[in-house]
């Protein structure tokens, strides 16, 4: 008995010092049967086992109490007391007593299956325990039982019966449940006197557990983990504004656009200009193809004069094809270095210019007069790389005034009175933003377009004029939207605004003129200049407003040159007689061309009108 208290009491130790995270206590019934070996013997009782298991690892491992048992003796027991002068050879036939039983075992459960809240496991186990036998009127005994006969036996247990579930010791939170139980237990015994050990294994099935509060436990407040932050979801707004002269913003839905008549005239400088040692026509001048004429000088308008300059071949060659004139070529050199006195050079270079008139334009070159000698008539100074590089040129000259005359066109112009514009973005996209792009379209077609791969700027300046103006193909408004993907990969659409325009008629003229070119440091207005003089006071009234500037190249002293270009504007105003008009001599202080080239400078001496006619 002792020892069965000693073991019982260490198993319960262990247990509880598991912790286990769920633990389980029950109540068994079942029928157990004896099998004398020798005897042949057989006897029938029932049993009551209390047990707690507890679980780990998915896997159940638990504790069996068995303490007692009520049997039914046959003749057969009967006898077999009697004959070995048991204290039990008084009982009659079927006679019952009860068997104390106190013992331990061991078992595990692992479950295998679950279906609609039930769980199936397999156990198996083994048992320990320690009998005495009372008789139902008579005095306790310990059976006894020969020495060199062993029991065999076979338990069965059979639920159902009940299970009380406590969770969790660990955590000190005590929640439990009671929870049907069926369960069904083979087990072999081997018995000797007054000591039996069993083997078990069987299947079990319980439901599965639910948890229910008993009483509010007192634990310790768990450690909250953060709040995930909850993002609101993404907006993207855009805002349109006009950015006036002094830097103001100011709300935009619409442009506002001037339309006048505007005449342009441009001189024309009959000069091909060569790089030093060279007779190879420099690509800077437009070469055109005999089979690929597509050309029209009204496409000249909106070009300055430099850049309409570089189309002159094109210009002669067309001018030649719709009369009969001639010209005059005259080739020069620099008559310096690898130049000096090469008038082979100068020749060449004249024969480059006579054969792209022939081969692309088809003019005859009975029509074409060639001359080749070394510096021009009115040379640059040579003592100066820029005035080797002007004397480095073919000369066009003709008989008729109609084949260099100047390029006059007129043509409605407008103008923007909202060129700069800055479209905001509002978006809490913030630093998830991976790539954006704002998309300007008219009529289904992508007029203008600006991206970006990182955070959304706060905003996308457009300067009407330059990004959007040569790409419309009408007047009608303009859809614009920004696109965004973000980080997470999603893609983020703002709204779908407009940028509509106005176009107002403005009933004046204006006439943006320059002179023929001056000679070099010359200020004097010479014959050609007073035929666009001429011309220019047919397009202007009393009532007119006309400015005159006057320029020079970068050649030079400053304060000379502003004295120079003052002088040209002055004897310009006193030749037209002007009344209603102002005039300023601007020098080098700015640049009309780029001086690096000698077109540059040639074009860059020169006095610019502007005269605005209400009509």
């Amino acid at each position: 008995m002792k020892k069965t208290i000693i073991l019982i009491s260490s198993l319960l130790i262990s247990f509880y010092s598991l912790q286990s995270q769920e633990w389980s206590v029950g109540m068994t019934g079942g029928l157990s049967s004896v099998l004398g070996i020798k005897s042949g013997d057989f006897n029938m009782g029932y049993t009551i086992n209390p047990w707690f298991y507890w679980k780990s690892n998915s896997i159940f491992w638990g504790f069996k109490f068995p303490f007692m048992a009520k049997w039914h003796f046959t003749d057969e027991w009967k006898k077999s007391n009697i004959e070995n002068n048991d204290p039990w050879s008084n009982l009659n036939t079927n006679q019952t007593a009860f068997m104390g039983i106190l013992g331990a075992g061991v078992f595990s459960k692992i479950p295998f299956y679950d279906i609609e809240g039930k769980q199936f496991m397999i156990h198996a186990g083994i048992e320990f325990a320690d009998r005495n036998f009372k008789g139902d009127n008579g005095p306790d005994y310990n059976l006894k039982l020969p020495d060199d006969i062993p029991f065999g036996g076979t338990g069965i247990e059979i639920g159902p019966d009940f299970k009380f579930t406590w969770i969790s010791i660990k955590n000190e939170s005590i929640f439990f449940e009671i929870l049907p139980l069926f369960h069904l237990t083979f087990y072999p015994t081997i018995s000797y006197p007054s000591y039996s050990l069993e083997f078990g294994f069987g299947i079990d099935v319980e439901k599965v557990f639910k948890k229910k509060f008993i009483d509010e436990p007192k634990i310790e407040a768990p450690v909250q983990k953060p709040k995930e932050e909850v993002k609101p979801p993404v907006f993207v707004k855009l805002g349109t504004y006009w950015v006036d002269p002094k830097g103001r913003e100011k709300e935009l839905d619409t442009v506002k656009v001037l339309e006048y008549v505007t005449t342009r005239l441009k001189p024309l400088l009959n000069y091909i200009f060569f790089d030093e040692s060279s007779n190879i026509l420099d690509k800077r001048y437009i070469s055109m193809r005999a089979n690929d004429i597509a050309f029209n000088i009204s496409n000249l308008h909106k070009l300055n004069s430099v850049d309409a300059y570089y189309q002159l071949l094109n210009i002669v060659g067309e001018r030649m094809r719709n009369n009969t004139y001639s010209i005059t070529l005259v080739g020069c050199n620099s008559n310096v270095g690898l130049e000096a006195n090469n008038k082979e050079l100068s020749k060449k270079r004249t024969e480059t210019v006579r054969d792209y008139l022939l081969n692309t334009w088809k003019i005859s070159a009975s029509r074409i007069k060639m001359k080749f000698q070394n510096l021009p008539d009115k040379p640059s100074r040579s003592d100066e790389p820029d005035g080797r590089s002007e004397n480095r040129r073919v000369e066009i000259y003709t008989n008729n005034d109609e084949i260099l005359k100047p390029i006059i066109t007129t043509e409605t112009e407008n103008e923007i009175i909202h060129k700069k514009i800055k479209i905001r973005f509002n978006s809490n996209i913030g630093s998830n933003c991976k790539k954006w792009s704002l998309l300007v379209y008219q009529n289904k077609i992508e007029i203008f377009r600006k991206a970006g791969i990182s955070n959304l700027p706060d905003f996308v300046d457009i300067n009407i004029e330059n990004d959007i103006w040569n790409k419309l193909k009408s007047r009608e408004q303009l859809v614009y939207w920004l696109s965004i993907e973000g980080k997470d990969n999603k893609s983020y659409i703002s709204n779908r605004d407009t940028i509509k325009f106005n176009f107002k008629r403005e009933d004046k003229e204006i006439g943006k003129f320059s002179l023929i070119l001056f000679d070099f440091d010359n200020a004097e207005i010479k014959d050609n200049n007073k035929k666009i003089a001429e011309f220019i006071k047919s397009r202007i009234n009393d009532k007119s407003k006309i400015t005159i500037k006057g320029y020079t190249d970068r050649i030079g002293d400053a304060d000379y040159n502003i004295k120079l270009s003052q002088e040209r504007a002055t004897n310009l105003k006193a030749f037209m007689k002007f009344e209603n008009s102002s005039i300023e001599g601007l020098g080098k202080s700015v640049m009309l061309y780029n001086n690096d080239l000698p077109e540059g400078r040639f074009y860059s001496r020169t006095v610019v009108i502007e005269a605005e006619t209400i009509k």
